[in-house]
């Protein structure tokens, strides 16, 4: 999922990127989308946490 975010950021960013009149605009898009990713990954992570009390072994 994390990748998915990634790679539609990156589709997304770079479309933005023919908006040269809007900079600000742009800017405040990856900034939006890096924060939502960000965010998510804590998400997930927190309900991983939830979810399994297991330790988590994997490297």
């Amino acid at each position: 999922m994390r990748t998915a975010i990634l790679i539609g950021s990156i589709i997304i960013a770079s479309a933005i990127n023919h908006f040269e009149a809007f900079p600000l605009f742009k800017q405040w898009i990856v900034m939006v989308l890096l924060a939502w990713m960000l965010i998510w990954d804590l998400w997930e992570s927190f309900l991983k946490s939830k979810t399994n009390n297991k330790p988590d072994n994997t490297p």
